[in-house]
């Protein structure tokens, strides 16, 4: 059966080389006849896009932990910031498998996803197209893309097999709103019609909420992989991505070169793919990768491996209350004190900033490992949250952190904490016996009903809604302040 249909698709391939297929389009034509000879790719097959770079041989990294590389000034894929990257990169598999997928970042932002694929296939797999400044209306023609896409993928038939419709084209982007691929769609569209190709696009960003996307982008969210939700900012943006900014219709293409600090970039992410067994596991089972089979002993050290991972997460999760409260001191105490006169327009200074990003990392580490221990997961967050706060008091107390400082991440741990009956009676014991949270709250109410938050926070939408149970949970002279306050 199997020779058979290979025959047909064959004969069918020679045809279409011979003369047109009714009044299809090339492209167009060809796919067709792809989908209707051949039988839909079952799940875990192998079409050699996706390639396991990994080297390791069972074995745990030998890698440091820290930054592997320094660009422009900021160091760069840790093992936190690689963790991160590759657990997105594995999302965004899942949901779309490479064999029917084609990822195309969109923009500057996506840079480090885009390198992390190309990395498992290359350009096949994965390319960074150019979309500064991107909107609707603008001067893109078909031929400006045409021209876009020769210089981009040059060999035409690798570029023939990615416009053919074969595989769904990912428009992706690291984003607030999803605007990017949303306004590229139209004009990538307008150019499949005029070359006759049948492709289908699907419009994605990784975003910390879809509150404000545009209608038809899909979503996957950063909450497990937080880093990710930073690449639309400095350290990432204009720092690691492929090309400077480049608007089309007004750039000349022929500025479109690679940097080398993507180049850097990519090198340093490979190299902590091919020390990472999670990953190569991952390909294994989920990404229908090309890969040599694995020996009995490989098979029965990656299991060691595993064990042996699996034995050490548990402790971390008996320990992980006790592990977070040294973290958490050791930070607070090595931060240098601000002078008292410190002034400066950043929404957090350095140190407030390394304090919020250890609060988020505190939260999915609880929230992974507490999968692990139960009496962890029924506990959730708060008990993390509240030791947070009290650290913040001592840190504001000894000019550690500003007084906005100590706003904005009270502000965050609110929006992050479960407003349960529990957490509620801590803030109003809090309210009671913390003159510098007291004034905080009666003072700033007005910021926390209308807060504005900037890029360092995610997920604070709900920030609002907390804020306001728990005012009504103080006693009615405490309200009547707030009121007149706010």
């Amino acid at each position: 059966m199997t020779f058979h249909r290979s025959l047909s698709a064959t004969l069918v391939r020679l045809l279409l080389l011979l003369g047109p297929l009714g009044q299809l389009g090339p492209l167009e034509a060809v796919a067709r006849a792809d989908r209707a000879q051949e039988p839909a790719t079952p799940a875990g097959s192998a079409r050699g896009l996706i390639k396991s770079p990994y080297t390791g041989r069972g074995k745990l990294s030998s890698l440091s932990a820290g930054p592997l590389v320094k660009i422009i000034g900021h160091d760069h894929v840790s093992a936190t910031q690689y963790k991160d990257l590759r657990l997105a990169i594995q999302a965004l598999l899942e949901r779309y498998p490479a064999e029917s997928h084609y990822f195309i970042g969109t923009g500057r932002d996506p840079a480090p996803i885009i390198a992390a694929l190309e990395n498992l296939g290359g350009r096949e797999v994965a390319m960074n197209f150019p979309a500064s400044n991107i909107v609707m209306g603008g001067n893109i023609t078909p031929a400006l893309l045409d021209a876009y896409f020769t210089r981009l993928i040059p060999d035409a038939k690798m570029r023939k097999d990615i416009l053919g419709g074969r595989r769904t084209l990912v428009l992706l982007d690291q984003s607030t709103s999803g605007k990017t691929p949303y306004s590229l769609a139209p004009y990538f569209q307008a150019y499949f019609d005029q070359i006759g190709s049948p492709a289908k696009m699907i419009k994605l960003a990784f975003a910390n909420t879809r509150t404000n996307f545009r209608p038809g982008v899909q979503y996957i969210s950063t909450k497990h992989f937080r880093d990710v939700a930073r690449y639309l900012y400095p350290p990432y943006e204009g720092v690691v991505s492929q090309y400077p900014r480049h608007v089309l219709g007004r750039d000349p293409i022929s500025r479109l070169v690679e940097r080398k600090a993507y180049t850097s970039y990519k090198a340093a992410v490979l190299t902590r793919m091919q020390q990472d067994g999670e990953l190569d596991d991952f390909l294994h089972e989920h990404a229908s990768a090309a890969m040599a089979p694995q020996t009995e002993a490989q098979k029965a050290a990656r299991l060691r491996a595993k064990e042996d991972l699996q034995a050490k997460r548990m402790r971390q999760a008996e320990t992980l209350p006790r592990t977070l409260k040294r973290e958490l001191d050791g930070l607070i105490s090595g931060l240098s004190s601000l002078p008292s006169s410190t002034r400066t327009s950043a929404y957090l200074s350095e140190n407030a900033r390394s304090l919020n990003e250890w609060l988020d990392k505190a939260l999915v580490r609880r929230e992974e490992l507490g999968e692990l221990n139960p009496e962890l997961k029924a506990e959730g967050a708060n008990p993390l949250v509240t030791m947070f706060m009290d650290k913040l008091e001592t840190a504001v107390s000894t000019n550690k952190i500003r007084v906005r400082d100590y706003r904005n991440l009270m502000g965050h741990a609110f929006s992050v904490g479960k407003m349960n009956e529990a957490m509620l009676t801590s803030l109003r014991e809090r309210f009671e016996g913390s003159p510098t949270f007291r004034r905080l709250v009666t003072k700033e109410t007005g910021y926390f009903r209308n807060v504005q938050w900037e890029r360092q926070m995610p997920d604070t939408e709900r920030t609002s809604e907390h804020f306001n149970r728990f005012v009504q949970k103080l006693p009615a002279a405490a309200r009547k302040e707030i009121a007149n306050n706010g």
